[in-house]
């Protein structure tokens, strides 16, 4: 007769290895970095223009249509983000990439009004 601990050693075997998987392998619903990092702008960017006005249906229906816009959902946004936020070099980088990319649209939208 087996022992007990004999017994559950396969189990246990299996479950670790489906748990190290899921730890390395990518959350499931989330957009590519990139992506994220383009509809991040956008909705920042919507953000600023509406900022003096209540938060009503109106800038929730815009922030809908940039999700639309992008082909990603309102979930797989929020999913991306908070497997982000649980790597904070990752977080790190992503934030100072979207500094980087509004600094260069600024500076654009700068050097276009001088023209």
């Amino acid at each position: 007769m087996k022992s007990p601990t004999k017994r559950y050693l396969p189990i246990l075997g299996v479950a670790c290895l489906l748990s190290c998987q899921r730890a390395t392998s990518p959350a499931r619903n989330t957009v590519s970095e990139e992506k994220l990092k383009v509809v991040y702008i956008a909705l920042l960017e919507e953000g600023e223009r509406y900022r003096s006005l209540p938060a009503d249906s109106t800038r929730h229906f815009r922030s809908d249509s940039i999700f639309k816009a992008f082909n990603t959902s309102e979930e797989e946004f929020g999913s991306t983000v908070a497997s982000y936020r649980v790597e904070p070099k990752k977080w790190q980088s992503f934030f100072e990439d979207v500094v980087k990319k509004l600094d260069e649209k600024q500076k654009q939208a700068t050097d276009t009004t001088k023209s």
